[in-house]
């Protein structure tokens, strides 16, 4: 795409991807998120999809799925977040990366 953008004469074909929540004004879209949906950031814990648990995390607001970086628990083989509890304000992990949205079973 960016190949693309630069052919078109873009000037944001060579712009950094975003990694964050872009109309967030300060930058922190962890405030707005705590805002709209208090106990967001309230610690929970980092559980294996075959329901091992890992280790604790600070708040489900600082994860989305797909994520590999920052989950900060031991393993052998990276893991990804492949789902949110936020009722029990769990971040679920496996070792494979989500193919798309609708994407329900990971290997163990």
């Amino acid at each position: 795409m960016r190949a693309l953008a630069r052919e078109c004469g873009l000037c944001v074909a060579d712009k950094s991807d975003s990694q964050d929540i872009c109309f967030v004004p300060s930058g922190r879209y962890t405030d707005v998120i705590q805002r709209l949906k208090p106990g967001a950031a309230e610690p929970g814990e980092i559980v294996h999809i075959d329901g091992r648990v890992l280790g604790s995390h600070p708040g489900i607001v600082h994860f989305t799925v797909g994520q590999r970086r920052g989950i900060n628990v031991g393993s052998p083989q990276p893991l990804y977040v492949v789902k949110l509890d936020a009722m029990r304000k769990r971040v679920i992990v496996g070792r494979a990366k989500p193919c798309s949205r609708g994407a329900s079973s990971f290997p163990a």
